[in-house]
């Protein structure tokens, strides 16, 4: 029952920061797998992340983003590490997001994952496409 299941999750996001319902509407949309996480403190994060992304991208500024508050050697934190590294790769959000959201272990972790970008990376695969992220998956 979606009234029972993503109601609490949509007014908890909505009532974080005042977002609007097109900019809740907007994330979602790039990250609609997010409404499927069961702790209501990770899908905080992961929205704050997405949301960050979103506007930096908007704007044409590839800041840094960085997530202080959460717990150094955090699985949160690792895959937002990662993640950042493959969007200044320029990577599409589409992929980002969905390698946020998943339970992949190839966003996992900073060492491994270091040594497989540069390996894909030398290998000549594009970070703006799948074959990118099946690479990285086969060389983990």
């Amino acid at each position: 029952d979606a009234e029972k299941s993503l109601a609490p999750k949509l007014k908890s996001l909505q009532s974080r920061g005042g977002a609007t319902t097109s900019e809740l509407t907007e994330i979602l949309t790039k990250a609609p797998k997010m409404l499927g996480i069961k702790k209501e403190k990770t899908i905080s994060i992961y929205y704050d992340f997405v949301k960050e992304i979103v506007e930096a991208d908007k704007s044409f500024e590839h800041k840094k983003l960085c997530h202080s508050s959460l717990p150094e050697g955090s699985m949160q934190k690792n895959k937002m590490r990662n993640v950042l590294v493959l969007r200044e790769l320029g990577m599409p959000q589409r992929l980002l997001f969905s390698l946020l959201i998943s339970n992949s272990q190839i966003v996992c972790g900073k060492e491994r994952f270091e040594e497989s970008l540069k390996k894909v990376v030398e290998m000549g695969f594009d970070p703006k496409t799948l074959r990118f992220i099946q690479a990285l998956r086969v060389v983990q």
